[in-house]
């Protein structure tokens, strides 16, 4: 009895010490965020196609969401901060920009597979859509995925919803023209603008919004529509600043031209003025005088045409 009762102490011990160990190693910090601020939402439709998901044929959905947290002392840091992605995306990265302004991947590595970060993810209480998890040491964050919603083959189209978690002090929404797309639409419509997009230029639809409150403003939806049978991605197709860049170049060697040419049939016209006419030349070094009545005449003739004495 000795023996099994020790062995029940033993056991329960042990437990008692598993128990106690298991949720430190998948504690969080308990600090988290009170709310977002100069959040940006990148919405960019067939911009791309990256290596870990190459061999997915149908055409990709890039959101990339960056921004600020807010209610967070120094001292709290490292961070746990949530997001939202659609259940069917295609992670890429999540992180945030330390004090060098480099960017760190933020969440997990695989014990058992290694490789790079990445966050923890669990089915949320909204359908259709899971919750990130990951730690971030400043308060610039970071969350890039790939979802495959775009719907149709020519004439394509796309229902986004932007949920959140914290409440957004202010945020930018940027929508971007795919390369060769035409009879682009959006709902509700944004202001259209033109700017450089890593190197590039692109037509963008811009939003703003401020003050957004979890529930009451979430999500933010937006209907997109366009006409592309191309379908190589937008930085596989030539244009944009690339094209302005090939015509300046153009009308650079056009004006180089036809200035070479005015230049050239201006000295031609200078140098024929200031040349002396060589027949005027040539006709007075023949003309003479007669011996006989001192007339003018040619050289070349034998007798005076005026009183007929010889030369």
């Amino acid at each position: 009895m000795t023996k099994i009762y020790r062995f029940l102490l033993i056991s329960i011990a042990m437990g008692l010490i598993f128990v106690a160990r298991a949720p430190l190693a998948h504690a969080l910090p308990e600090d988290e965020p009170d709310g977002l601020t100069d959040v940006q939402l990148l919405i960019y439709p067939e911009y791309d196609i990256p290596p870990d998901v190459a061999h997915f044929d149908d055409p990709l959905l890039l959101v990339i969401l960056r921004g600020q947290i807010t209610g967070v002392e120094a001292s709290d840091y490292p961070v746990t901060v949530r997001f939202l992605v659609p259940h069917v995306a295609f992670m890429y990265s999540a992180g945030y920009f330390n004090a060098q302004g480099q960017y760190v991947r933020g969440g997990y590595v695989d014990p058992f597979e290694g490789g790079d970060p990445y966050p923890q993810r669990e089915a949320s209480s909204i359908t259709g859509w899971d919750e990130i998890t990951f730690t971030i040491e400043t308060n610039r964050f970071v969350v890039e995925y790939y979802a495959p919603i775009i719907i149709g083959n020519s004439d394509k189209a796309i229902e986004y919803e932007f949920n959140f978690l914290y409440p957004i002090d202010a945020i930018e929404v940027v929508i971007m023209e795919p390369r060769a797309s035409t009879e682009f639409d959006i709902s509700p419509p944004g202001i259209r603008i033109s700017e450089d997009v890593w190197g590039d230029v692109y037509p963008l639809h811009s939003y703003s919004y401020n003050n957004l409150i979890v529930d009451e403003d979430s999500p933010l939806q937006f209907d997109i529509s366009y006409t592309k049978s191309d379908p190589r991605p937008s930085v596989d197709i030539t244009g944009g600043s690339t094209l302005l860049v090939v015509g300046i170049v153009c009308g650079v060697l056009a004006v180089v031209a036809v200035g070479f040419f005015l230049l050239r049939k201006f000295k031609q016209k200078s140098l024929a003025a200031r040349r002396p006419v060589r027949m005027s030349k040539k006709k007075a070094k023949r003309q003479g005088f007669c011996r006989q009545c001192g007339k003018k005449l040619d050289r070349s003739t034998p007798h005076c045409p005026y009183c007929g004495a010889k030369q």
